[in-house]
């Protein structure tokens, strides 16, 4: 059954062409990724998104926080899209690589002189420092 809801989803995202959706066009949280993801991975992102985002008093986010969206799809869960900061947009770090297109990876990973831009750098460094603000203290390491 899950491989072949594994063959199912290889088979959308190999038959989707990577190109910008309309909800992705003017959204910054989308900057750092845009064209760089199937379609299927950036709806279920999407979808994730607006639960985030459309969070209201009556409508709360689960406090529970089980992690198990992000661990079986590989994509951000709302609750760490809901900690983004809003000026910082998701990075490929953030997402499993097999919703990546192979191809842009390869030819950035195949170019050692090819350096993220210096734009890229600052959202990874303020994901790292939100992520090691949330470990226990004693896993912190400085």
């Amino acid at each position: 059954m899950v491989t072949n809801q594994k063959r199912e989803i290889d088979s959308i995202v190999e038959s989707d062409h990577i190109h910008l959706l309309i909800f992705a066009h003017n959204n910054l949280y989308y900057a750092n990724i845009k064209g760089q993801l199937s379609i299927f991975a950036f709806k279920k992102i999407n979808e994730q998104y607006q639960k985030a985002v459309h969070v209201t008093t009556q409508e709360p986010l689960s406090p529970l926080r089980t992690g198990t969206f992000s661990k079986i799809m590989g994509l951000p869960c709302a609750h760490k899209i809901e900690y983004l900061d809003n000026n910082q947009g998701l990075i490929l770090n953030d997402i499993h690589n097999h919703w990546c297109d192979s191809k842009k990876l390869n030819s950035i990973t195949a170019d050692e002189n090819n350096f993220l831009h210096e734009d890229a750098l600052q959202p990874l460094l303020q994901n790292l420092q939100r992520e090691i603000s949330r470990m226990a203290k004693f896993q912190q390491v400085k």
